[in-house]
C-alpha cells in the first residue's frame, strides 16, 4: 500500500504534469483507500491525455464497479479488449461484469469463449460454457507467459492494478482461484493484511464448500 508521504509525491508529480502516466499509480492509491471521486477525477484526466492507455482504462472500470455502475464498467472493458484482445485480466471481469447484468446468454458465450482462448486451462470458463450450450474453443497456439513487468497494454497484471474492488467481483461471479491470485498481488504489493488473510479464508471455505 503506498504511504501517505509516496501519494504526496505522486500528487505533486502528477498537479506538475497531467500528461505523465504516473496516473495510474495515483488512481490505484485512492482505490486502495475507497476514494473513488479522486480516483476517478484522476484518472479521466489521465486519459484525456492518454486515451488508449490500456491501464487507466482497466482502473477506469473497477473505479465505475466500486461505485455499482456495472453498464459504465462493461463499456469500459469493451472498449480496453479492443484495443488489446489479449487482456486477461480485462476479458475476467468482463464476462463477471456481464454475468451480474444478466445479459443474453449469446453476448455471456461470446465472452466465456474468447477468455477461454486467452486462458485454456480456466475450468470456471469451460463450466458456463457447458451451462450456456458454448463451444470450447481451442487456441491456435499456447499463448507466452507474460514477463514479470510486463508492459503496458499486455495481458499480465501488474500488482497495482490488482484492488480489494477486482477481488469482490471475482469472488462474487465464483472465480475464486483467479480472486485467490489477485489476493496474492495485493499481499505483495504491501495491502492490508489483515483484509487480505480474511478474503482468503472466506475464499478457501467457498472452494472448501464446493468441493464438500
Amino acid at each position: 500500500m503506498v504511504n501517505q508521504d509516496e501519494k504526496s509525491r505522486l500528487e505533486q508529480q502528477f498537479a506538475d504534469n497531467f500528461s505523465s502516466d504516473v496516473f495510474t499509480q495515483l488512481v490505484d492509491a485512492y482505490i486502495e483507500v475507497g476514494n473513488f471521486v479522486q480516483a476517478r477525477k484522476v484518472c479521466e484526466i489521465g486519459l484525456s491525455y492518454h486515451p488508449n492507455h490500456t491501464e487507466g482504462l482497466f482502473l477506469l472500470a473497477q473505479i465505475c464497479m466500486g461505485e455499482k455502475d456495472l453498464e459504465g464498467a462493461e463499456k469500459l472493458l469493451q472498449v480496453l479488449l479492443v484495443l488489446d484482445q489479449k487482456h486477461i485480466q480485462a476479458a475476467h471481469l468482463l464476462v463477471a461484469v456481464q454475468e451480474r447484468l444478466n445479459r443474453p446468454p449469446h453476448i455471456l458465450r461470446r465472452g466465456w469463449e474468447h477468455l477461454l482462448t486467452l486462458d485454456p486451462d480456466n475450468n470456471q470458463a469451460k463450466v458456463f460454457l457447458k451451462r450456456l450450450g458454448g463451444k470450447i474453443p481451442e487456441p491456435e497456439r499456447p499463448l507466452e507467459k507474460p514477463e514479470s513487468t510486463p508492459p503496458v497494454g499486455s495481458g499480465g497484471m501488474k500488482s497495482r492494478m490488482a484492488t480489494f474492488t477486482l477481488v469482490a467481483v471475482l469472488k462474487d461471479q465464483g472465480l475464486y482461484h483467479q480472486a485467490l491470485e489477485v489476493l496474492e498481488l495485493l499481499e505483495k504489493k504491501g495491502s492490508d493484511p489483515e483484509r487480505i488473510n480474511m478474503e482468503r479464508e472466506a475464499i478457501n471455505n467457498l472452494i472448501q464448500t464446493l468441493s464438500d
